[in-house]
């Protein structure tokens, strides 16, 4: 039996007191009518499921469910147009949709609308839309958290989902629902995550239904409420825990005390740990750190006491763990990561800085002023894998290893083997090419616990390896290029020769542009690439952490984030950021932001010719001596490359063409080396 729609309250409720005006663009301000602004295309679509519902054989009701409502309320535009039925399955009614649309005269009516208007066809956007297309069943799949049959079409130009109301029931050691059946609005309502996701529209009235009572209130005061108790909810599905941060990051809501206290819940975090996948984890996690309120999502998992459970969840049953510098065994993993939200507010702060008007969601406007003055680093972009890597900071200087009890056994019968025909020594080499790696543990969290893609994961660890390195290279706001040199593992015969022909005037400059595009590339290796920058925020923000500054908390009720500074905090924050700023400014300054893409402008053949060098690692070799001219005279073209390598190269092995400290006397007093040809240099190598 169907419900009366309940309209929404016509006058707008206030927006929480931590909400920050015009920067915020996803906060709440719903203005809440009865009759939601619609779209041309909206109302087009309603207009044709309207028809569709009258010619239907049995009576039938269309509402639109969840976040489209929410979203509409909010005074944003949502294409998650799912469309709940009362009396049909999804593909059932979806046919007759297309029945409809397939009559001759109704067809030619609609395509002739969508031409002269030229709607596009949002799946094919080089297209006119067509008024019906793509139909599709997606069969229900419990195992991939999809318990229903859903149909998906293109309706008019616009993608649809059409599914039935229903009502469900679970076992009791299972998020599978155990019965499944047609339901009520308001079973259907109660079934879900939260109230805010439980609105409907009901197309044939025009009005928004709220069957929990409590949807509108709470999208009115930013508030995330389970319809039923939290403990059931979360019982019966203890995803949903991490879907009610998702939300209220992604909105700037807060959590009713209730759901604390539920989701606080030990069992619950077992339940969580052991009936959902990690893959399902995964996939809401990667939402909260891509979505607008990162760090807000990270506190409330830091507070629900969720974070532990997901990050360390099965580690110490499953790999060996030792520390990365004394290479100690630890038999019992404790990470305390009550510094992760700090960190990723950081690195949430240096992201949104850098953008015009931008402020940092969800930090109320007269504590954002203390993280307005600080200085900015230069032009940053920040990938969800940064998020990670300041999300697993704590894991920094752990190392893991799965053991594999066949390998140990068959490394032992191949160094028995070794030991009778090669002696000990070749024991040993056997026996450590059979050895398990030992990998950043950070790694394992997040490609392991998280199931984020491999790239993430190199990411990560790529940003936790170059931490301390780069740390120690930016402890002044003047860039020591020897340093850099040698943290780079810059070949002192290529940096002599580079400068030889220099005069004296210039040679700074030249040896600065060697070392910051040597940095770059250095950054941008394991696939960062042009995300490199992101690599220096976080070793940035590492280095924050460390000294306790900036001193950002949550507010224990809201968890919002409060920035409280003082003038210790303050200058030590000051001074960090300065020195940052001063690295990737210089490195803009000079233009080797893109030092990491550049090209040889000569290749290996050229090379082969040139130098008479035979195949293999000296062609390799030349080819790096070509990448650090380029890198030292950007504007340099391949004759001139060609003639400093006629002059200058030396293969491995051989003194440098000159002294490495700058010389008064002219370049031509030096001398010309000799060329090296064909049998000179591979005596040489």
């Amino acid at each position: 039996m169907d419900h009366q729609p309940q309209p929404a309250a016509s006058s707008p409720a206030p927006a929480p007191a931590h909400a920050d005006d015009k920067d915020r663009d996803l906060q709440h301000s719903p203005p809440m009518a009865a009759r939601l602004a619609l779209t041309a295309a909206e109302q087009r679509l309603f207009s044709l499921l309207n028809d569709v519902c009258k010619a239907a054989p049995n009576n039938v009701v269309c509402r639109v469910a969840g976040g489209w409502v929410r979203d509409k309320l909010l005074g944003h535009q949502s294409d998650d147009l799912d469309i709940a039925l009362d009396s049909y399955m999804g593909f059932d009614f979806a046919s007759l949709v297309a029945s409809h649309l397939n009559d001759p005269k109704r067809q030619l009516q609609w395509q002739q609308i969508l031409d002269n208007e030229h709607t596009m066809d949002r799946a094919h956007p080089d297209r006119t839309a067509q008024p019906f297309a793509g139909l599709a069943k997606i069969l229900a799949n419990p195992d991939k958290s999809k318990h229903l049959e859903t149909a998906t079409a293109r309706v008019l130009g616009m993608d649809v989902d059409f599914v039935n109301l229903r009502s469900e029931t679970y076992h009791a050691h299972s998020r599978i629902p155990a019965t499944i059946a047609f339901g009520t609005p308001k079973d259907d309502a109660l079934r879900r995550d939260c109230t805010i996701n439980a609105l409907f529209y009901n197309i044939s009235t025009s009005a928004v239904e709220d069957f929990t009572d409590r949807g509108l209130t709470d999208l009115a005061h930013g508030i995330i409420r389970t319809p039923l108790d939290p403990r059931a909810t979360f019982h019966d599905d203890p995803l949903r825990v991490l879907r009610a941060v998702r939300f209220a990051a992604r909105l700037g809501f807060t959590l009713a005390p209730d759901l604390q206290n539920a989701a606080n819940d030990p069992e619950l975090h077992d339940a969580l740990a052991n009936k959902i996948s990690k893959e399902r984890i995964g996939t809401e996690l990667h939402k909260m750190l891509a979505g607008p309120g990162p760090a807000h999502a990270v506190a409330m998992l830091h507070h629900l006491g969720v974070l532990p459970t997901i990050s360390l969840a099965h580690v110490t049953d499953a790999i060996l763990v030792r520390d990365a510098v004394t290479h100690a065994p630890i038999e019992h993993l404790h990470v305390d990561l009550a510094d992760a939200p700090r960190a990723v507010t950081l690195l949430h702060w240096l992201a949104s800085a850098n953008r015009t008007g931008a402020a940092l969601r969800h930090v109320p406007p007269h504590d954002y002023a203390v993280l307005r003055a600080y200085p900015r680093l230069t032009t940053l972009e920040v990938p969800t894998a940064a998020y990670l890597a300041t999300v697993t900071l704590p894991f920094h200087g752990t190392q893991y290893r799965v053991p594999n009890p066949s390998l140990e056994a068959a490394k032992d019968a191949i160094a028995s083997k070794k030991a009778k025909r090669g002696g000990a020594a070749a024991a040993a080499a056997a026996a450590a090419l059979a050895a398990p790696q030992w990998h950043a543990l950070a790694h394992h969290v997040v490609r392991s616990n998280f199931k984020q893609t491999n790239h993430e994961a190199e990411w990560v660890a790529h940003a936790h390896a170059v931490l301390s390195a780069v740390q120690k290279l930016v402890v002044a706001e003047k860039v020591d290029v020897d340093a850099v040199l040698a943290a780079t593992g810059a070949d002192p015969r290529r940096t002599s020769a580079v400068v030889a022909d220099v005069p004296l005037a210039e040679k700074g400059i030249v040896l600065e542009r060697l070392a910051l595009g040597r940095l770059v590339r250095f950054l941008a290796a394991r696939n960062v690439g042009e995300t490199w920058a992101a690599v220096v925020a976080v070793v940035c923000v590492h280095e924050l952490v460390g000294k306790g500054v900036p001193l950002v908390k949550h507010d224990a009720k809201s968890l919002a984030l409060v920035v409280k500074g003082d003038k210790v905090a303050d200058d030590k924050a000051h001074a960090v950021l300065k020195r940052y700023h001063a690295l990737l400014d210089r490195i803009y300054v000079l233009q080797l932001d893109r030092a990491w893409a550049v090209k040889p402008i000569l290749n290996g053949n050229d090379l082969l010719k040139l130098l008479n060098l035979p195949k293999g690692p000296l062609v390799k070799d030349a080819l790096d001596w070509v990448g650090d001219w380029q890198l030292a005279f950007p504007q340099g073209n391949a004759d001139t490359c060609r003639a400093w390598l006629e002059r200058r190269y030396l293969p491995p092995g051989e003194a440098p063409a000159c002294k490495r400290e700058p010389s008064s006397d002219p370049p031509a007093a030096a001398g010309k080396p000799k060329k090296v040809r064909g049998s000179d240099a591979l005596a040489t190598s």
